[in-house]
């Protein structure tokens, strides 16, 4: 889950396919939910409404077979946390700060 502009250029399809992970896109009607929470976040209503969106999204795709929900922009993991649903919800931001900082330390 990300902006809508992330998910139409493919960034994360990109990089997956890479990988030969196939990545799921949320259906208009749950990218317009996706969009609406994260413009609360940024308004600062990191409340259950925000969380509800989000996880309403993230589990129609765990029901189009989905096994992990990538938070694809901060504002997501900031309402949407470990346990909000029946899979792994892969923060990306933290993934490339721990990414950026293992690639300083000479750790990759």
């Amino acid at each position: 889950m990300a902006v809508s502009s992330t998910v139409k250029v493919g960034l994360y399809h990109k990089i997956f396919a890479k990988k030969n992970i196939k990545v799921i896109s949320p259906e208009p009607e749950y990218q317009e939910m996706v969009m609406r929470a994260i413009w609360e976040v940024k308004a600062g209503n990191t409340g259950p409404d925000a969380t509800k969106l989000l996880a309403d999204a993230g589990k129609s795709l765990i029901k189009r077979g989905a096994q992990g929900v990538i938070a694809g922009c901060t504002e997501i993991p900031i309402v949407l946390k470990k346990g909000d649903l029946p899979v792994p919800v892969i923060d990306a931001t933290y993934a490339l700060a721990l990414a950026g900082v293992k690639e300083a330390l000479g750790r990759t």
